[in-house]
């Protein structure tokens, strides 16, 4: 029987085995890293398109709010309006556009005149609900927050909750706001004095002559610190009619004891 010849593999040839074997790896990395960049970048491009795309509605969101934030202010204020509608005629056309306004972008001016337009509706639980919203929501805004707390407390005056006036006034103070402070003592003054707390309504009498002795309702705390202040009628509200109306431009609101808080208009 013939014997079986083995044939023999030349050791040139196993190293252009291993050679190819090599390449074949380095082209299978080579294209796997391949793809892998290619998804990276179409995700890093699909991102930034998102952030542009949010930027761009942000802002155009920003400006759309702002157009409707300035014809509700033209409604409420009747600006170049020879003989004005009454208050809550105003208030009642300007309250939508305030209403869009802040769906599309809250603002503290957009969200302090949803509330004064519902105190002058005579909606006051709307008012208080909207405004103790907003005072929360903007602790530090210096230029509306003043003017709101003082209105959330006669919303709530008005309303019948005395407890909860009392205390959105009292905020004034803990809380250090010196705008509308007189406002805020004199309020908190009546109420104790028509609840028949006299002790406590002196004691909010004396405080307003002794923080805002320049105030134009000093006089009146003055006198209502006198023993027989308080055998005579309470002195009219001569706060009940006036509109805290800001214009939507940078004005701090100064109050401070003036009597004239926040350029009132």
């Amino acid at each position: 029987m013939p014997r079986l010849i083995k044939k023999r593999v030349s050791k040139s040839e196993t190293r252009e085995e291993n050679i190819q074997h090599t390449l074949e790896q380095f082209r299978e990395v080579a294209a796997a890293r391949q793809k892998q960049f290619i998804m990276g970048g179409v995700v890093i491009l699909l991102v930034v398109a998102v952030v542009l795309w949010a930027l761009y509605m942000n802002a155009s969101s920003a400006r759309k709010a702002a157009e409707l934030e300035f014809q509700g202010y033209k409604e409420f204020n009747a600006l170049n309006v020879e003989a004005p509608d009454p208050k809550d005629l105003r208030a009642e056309r300007a309250l939508p556009f305030f209403l869009q306004a802040a769906e599309l972008k809250p603002t503290p001016f957009s969200l302090y005149y949803i509330g004064l337009s519902y105190y002058e509706l005579g909606q006051y639980d709307s008012a208080a609900d909207a405004l103790q919203s907003f005072v929360d929501k903007y602790p530090d805004e210096n230029r509306f927050v003043p003017p709101g707390l003082y209105k959330l407390g006669m919303a709530h005056l008005r309303a019948g909750r005395k407890e909860q006036a009392l205390e959105s006034f009292g905020r004034f103070r803990k809380v250090g706001i010196r705008a509308f402070g007189d406002l805020a003592l004199l309020e908190s003054a009546r109420i104790l004095e028509g609840m028949g707390r006299a002790e406590e309504s002196v004691a909010m009498y004396e405080t307003l002559s002794f923080e805002y002795p320049s105030s134009v309702f000093a006089a009146e705390a003055r006198a209502k610190t006198q023993p027989e202040a308080f055998a005579q009628p309470a002195f009219p509200d001569t706060t009940k009619d006036r509109p805290l109306v800001l214009r939507p431009v940078d004005q701090d609101a100064e109050g401070g004891g003036s009597g004239e808080p926040g350029k009132v208009r």
